[in-house]
Order: C-alpha cells, then sequence, then structure tokens
C-alpha cells in the first residue's frame, strides 16, 4: 500500500515537472516574441527619424542655396 502511495507521488510530481517545464517553454517564446517586436519597432522607428533629420537637412541646405545665402 505505502509503496503504491509512493508510485503516485512520484508520478504526479513528473507530471507537474512536465507541465511546468512546458509552460516556461510557451511563457519563454511569448516573452522572446514581444521582445524582438518591441526592439524591431523601436529600430524601424530610429531609422525613420534619423531619415526625417537627413530630409530636414537636405530641405534646408536647398533652401540656402536658392536663395543665395551660402554656397553648399
Amino acid at each position: 500500500m505505502v509503496q503504491m502511495i509512493i508510485h503516485v507521488i512520484i508520478f504526479i510530481l513528473i507530471i507537474s515537472y512536465c507541465m511546468l517545464k512546458f509552460t516556461y517553454k510557451c511563457f519563454r517564446n511569448i516573452i522572446k516574441k514581444y521582445v524582438y517586436d518591441y526592439h524591431t519597432i523601436k529600430e524601424y522607428n530610429e531609422y525613420l527619424g534619423n531619415l526625417y533629420c537627413d530630409l530636414q537637412r537636405m530641405e534646408i541646405r536647398r533652401r540656402l542655396y536658392d536663395d543665395g545665402g551660402f554656397d553648399v
């Protein structure tokens, strides 16, 4: 009888371990996905910001050149 109880407890522990391991993998993949998406979006926004600054600089240079203010 005692041996049966020990086997049941060990079985429950093994099942619990497998469930926890699976849950950990799922959460890890979800977190990785959101972290990756966050960094990708952040880098893309930085790229667009830099591109916008470059376009503004080009426009300022063009206006100054057209006005004859500076020879750029």
